[in-house]
């Protein structure tokens, strides 16, 4: 029966190429979660720098403040204290 062999061929083949596509599909999931996995990291690594900077900004805003109510007293005409 040609016409069932070539139907089995064709089942061959497509599922020879579903299976590489599958391959595929697989290698490139798992280059993207690595990726993935690499982004992540560098986002922490981003959001603690900036927490950083925040805690670096108000302990300079802490410390800045008595120098401008200062700086506002003398511009007042007060005496320096």
């Amino acid at each position: 029966m040609p016409d069932f062999e070539a139907r089995m061929d064709f089942l061959m083949k497509s599922q020879e190429s579903l299976h590489a596509n599958l391959d595929r599909l697989y290698e490139t999931v798992t280059r993207h979660s690595e990726e993935m996995q690499k982004v992540d990291r560098r986002i922490d690594a981003l959001l603690r720098a900036v927490e950083a900077d925040g805690e670096n900004i108000r302990a300079l805003a802490r410390i800045a403040e008595p120098h401008q109510e200062r700086i506002s007293r003398l511009g007042a005409g007060e005496r320096p204290s």
